[in-house]
């Protein structure tokens, strides 16, 4: 045996012995996108002379190195494989292919319907091909049934079909394709089934968001200890010898996906449109309640509001009279929640510098406590007044003749008062909030009490009330979607597909939605000789921030309150955007390794999210060790070049302890050395 060659560029061998001739194996040890090819040599006798050789590494094909290759004994076995590679990849060429996956944290450029960027998969054929029935995408070779591809579904010949990998699971033929499972960050097996059983194509894409080139100490599906704090507990729950026999038990990712729906919690919804505006004898016009919620709150066209064009379809027109209003009957839950409470109104005045309410119930002092959307002359606002205090907060001014988006939330866990205008957020307050029964008043639209001094001139359209805060990216979609000319309920569904989902193995939404923000979590793990460690990395998912503790140390915090201690209701600092979290972040820990211990090791996480009342909440670390080089070892960076590596050689008479060697070649697949 004269060379050992091989190099990254072949995927369809994934293991076992690829040639073998005598004692010479070569087999590739994994299948990576970062690909890591072990050589490995058994010294016999009949191949003794190869430590004393000197191995050179290329491309077998490569111009020159045929002469070696036909000198090699294995030759003939690598042209069989190459042979029976190429009969199968004919074979294939027949069916429709995967030809890329494109993981959601990679995908800028390709939206789907609803203006989200899940990952997608890319199914090629030369010619038109239409799918029968029979046929198959799934991310996991044990259910080659995942999901199914619509019969009818049609490859267009030079066309590429696009399916996006979503979780939504749409089948519409006429709409786009979403499987009922995606891809996050990597992509570690997407399988083309025929019939559920033959694999007809394949893909997968791993190491791009974590590339560890050492050992995963700490990985997807590690256990850990965690608990939801309560106050009180301490800080000694970071030292490796505190006591958590009580804290529940998991495994990594930990978190929780509950996206509300935009039409979750909404309680009103009067969209004033012709079609739901009814008369009714005996009780004449009514403006129906379209939010879907039990109690219906239909409101009594009373006076001379008529339908005119609206922002969204048609709207009501009201012509400053003190007789001319919307009664929509006393409910408890118009009244905002201790859950929370959020309205909205698209609003095009008469003209400005005039008195008026466009909204009320109540709220026009504490005596008369209750809330209203109004105009003061040049200000427009929303008052909340409660039976100790009356809280105003301002929008910009609001023109003339010209159709205004006008939004509050009522935000209990923060105490908070915002004001969005336009999708934007204007004004901010932090209050006092009451959580009793305001008052019992009818909900007036378009004045404040029947036969008030400011009746509203112009015209109204989409008034909704929902009994939560809803956060700014709700906010601006109901604001886009009007502006748009469509009605809120078009994007009631789009909104509630999990992000997290296939990143989480613990899910915790019981113990912490609604409860509090903060999460602790205990991961040991064993280091043996900590003097060898030469890297520690650490790829970290999480949302919204983190403080991080290596053996009661602090060694990293992102997006964490800025007290040394955070307390145990600690929030992040800030609602970090949900995708982020789908790409982990990268962090350079070796500056800790010194406090690594020989044994069990303790990494502890406090957990933060934005709120108690956050949709979702992810920690999920990967920490990588690398280890340092033992002096004695020999390692070359080629940079492309060739280079050539010289073994040590055994005794000649040493006959009875064969020498074992490995060479390691890894770097991007563009690469070969």
């Amino acid at each position: 045996m004269r060379t050992c060659c091989w190099a990254p560029g072949a995927p369809w061998w994934t293991s076992g012995s690829l040639a073998r001739n005598g004692s010479v194996t070569i087999w590739r040890s994994r299948l990576r996108t970062l690909g890591k090819w072990s050589f490995h040599i058994e010294d016999g006798d009949r191949y003794r002379d190869v430590v004393r050789r000197r191995c050179r590494i290329r491309h077998p094909l490569a111009e020159g190195n045929w002469g070696r290759l036909m000198k090699n004994r294995a030759f003939p076995y690598l042209m069989m494989a190459w042979a029976c590679v190429s009969a199968w990849v004919g074979d294939a060429s027949a069916f429709p292919s995967i030809s890329q996956v494109v993981p959601a944290a990679q995908n800028t450029t390709m939206p789907d319907e609803d203006g989200e960027y899940p990952a997608y998969i890319v199914i090629t054929e030369p010619e038109t091909w239409v799918f029968d029935g029979a046929w198959y995408l799934s991310s996991n070779p044990q259910n080659p049934m995942m999901w199914a591809i619509p019969q009818g579904t049609v490859v267009a010949k030079g066309m590429d079909l696009i399916i996006f990998a979503s979780g939504k699971n749409r089948t519409q033929l006429d709409r786009e394709l979403h499987t009922n499972f995606t891809y996050p960050c990597d992509v570690p097996f997407c399988g083309l089934y025929q019939g559920g059983k033959e694999l007809v194509s394949q893909f997968s894409l791993e190491g791009t968001c974590f590339p560890c080139n050492g050992y995963e100490l700490i990985h997807r599906e590690t256990p850990v200890r965690y608990v939801v704090p309560k106050e009180g507990m301490g800080h000694e729950w970071v030292n490796l010898d505190y006591p958590d026999t009580n804290w529940a038990r998991g495994i990594f990712g930990i978190g929780y996906d509950a996206p509300e729906s935009l039409c979750s919690d909404m309680i009103l919804y009067t969209t004033m449109d012709k079609d739901r505006v009814v008369i009714t004898p005996g009780a004449g016009t009514i403006a129906l309640d379209t939010s879907g919620s039990p109690n219906a709150h239909d409101g009594f066209v009373i006076g001379k509001p008529t339908l005119e064009q609206g922002q969204v379809l048609e709207g009501f027109e009201f012509p400053r009279d003190p007789e001319s209003f919307i009664r929509i009957p006393h409910h408890f839950e118009l009244n905002p929640q201790p859950t929370g409470f959020t309205a909205a109104i698209w609003v095009n005045p008469l003209e400005e510098g005039v008195n008026e309410v466009l909204v009320a119930k109540g709220g026009e002092s504490e005596k008369e406590p209750g809330w209203m959307f109004a105009r003061d002359g040049k200000s427009t606002f929303f008052q909340l007044a409660f039976p100790f205090q009356v809280y105003r907060i301002n929008f910009r001014e609001v023109p003339g003749k010209v159709w205004t988006h006008l939004c509050v939330v009522l935000d209990p866990s923060t105490s908070s008062l915002l004001a969005y205008q336009d999708g934007g957020l204007v004004d901010s307050m932090q209050i006092e909030v009451a959580t009793a029964q305001l008052n019992e008043r009818d909900l007036i639209v378009g004045n404040y009490i029947p036969g008030g001094r400011v009746p509203f001139g112009g015209r109204l359209d989409e008034f909704a009330i929902w009994a939560r805060p809803l956060p700014r990216a709700e906010v601006q979609l109901v604001y886009k979607t009007g502006a748009e000319g469509l009605s809120i309920q078009t994007n009631c569904t789009g909104s509630t597909v999990p992000l997290y989902d296939p990143l989480i193995m613990t899910d915790v939404e019981r113990e912490m939605k609604g409860v509090n923000s903060s999460i602790l979590i205990r991961v040991p793990f064993s280091i043996q000789e900590p003097a060898l460690v030469g890297k520690l990395l650490l790829g970290m998912h999480y949302d919204d921030g983190f403080v991080m503790y290596l053996n009661g140390t602090e060694i990293l915090r992102r997006n964490a309150p800025s007290v040394p201690i955070p307390p145990m209701n600690a929030a992040a600092a800030s609602n970090r955007p949900d995708p982020a979290a789908l790409v982990p972040e990268l962090f350079d820990l070796t500056a800790a390794v010194p406090l690594l211990r020989t044994g069990t090791n303790l990494l502890a996480i406090h957990g933060l999210n934005s709120s108690s009342n956050a949709d979702r909440f992810l920690i999920y670390p990967r920490l990588c060790l690398e280890e340092r080089d033992p002096v004695d070892v020999c390692t070359r960076t080629t940079d492309g070049r060739e280079f050539w590596i010289a073994f040590p050689e055994n005794s000649e008479d040493d006959t009875t302890n064969p020498l074992e060697l490995a060479v390691l070649i890894s770097g991007p697949p563009s690469i070969t050395g």
